[in-house]
């Protein structure tokens, strides 16, 4: 769980810098074979990543994700700066996926039919 909770941090904090799809691409091989030392499902993984990759996206200093969103809805940014709500309850959300993987997993699950 320490190890888990240590690739969410660094994923958090590069969000905050970094664009998403750079932080997967270059983080992608070292959490998959991290999560396979570990035991970890890959789709749990997967889940709890891009999580924490687009709550770092609209967490500023840079905030890329709001920047994308007050682009489409032509807003001035000063609007949606307030996001400290949303960043919380996504990221208690988060960790309720953390140390709860079946709410993850349960829907793809049913769906595919593993158990």
């Amino acid at each position: 769980m320490v190890v888990l909770l240590a690739l969410v941090a660094v994923v958090l904090f590069l969000g905050m810098f970094v664009e998403s799809l750079a932080i997967l691409v270059i983080l992608i091989p070292v959490i998959v074979t991290i999560s396979k030392m570990f035991g970890f499902d890959p789709m749990y993984m997967g889940m709890v990543i891009i999580m924490a990759t687009q709550i770092g996206a609209t967490t500023p200093p840079v905030a890329v994700g709001l920047f994308v969103a007050t682009s489409m809805l032509k807003q001035l940014m000063t609007r949606h700066l307030n996001t400290a709500a949303i960043c919380l309850c996504s990221f208690f959300v988060l960790l309720l996926v953390i140390f709860i993987p079946w709410l993850s997993t349960v829907i793809p699950n049913h769906f595919l039919g593993a158990q």
